[in-house]
């Protein structure tokens, strides 16, 4: 019986722990400038290495340039998945 007992605990375990887990709030930016600001924002943050991750429509926009361009001068090393 306590062998029933304990399983039936372990399996409700990842239902509490996600529960009791603090989940970050998005923080959302618009409007003019916006681009530009996101490598500040990651720095403040505490970031050194983060993802752009974009499409070939978007990129072939040149709408990644001004983000990238923020990474560069806040020095945060970045990466782009397209």
């Amino acid at each position: 019986m306590a062998f029933y007992i304990t399983r039936s605990s372990i399996k409700k375990l990842p239902s509490v722990v996600i529960r009791d887990v603090p989940k970050p709030q998005p923080k959302i930016i618009e409007g003019l400038g916006s681009r530009e600001s996101v490598g500040f924002i990651c720095k403040s943050l505490g970031y050194d290495h983060v993802i752009l991750i974009t499409d070939k429509t978007l990129i072939s926009l040149g709408l990644h340039n001004k983000v990238i361009d923020s990474f560069k001068k806040n020095k945060i090393d970045f990466s782009v998945f397209s």
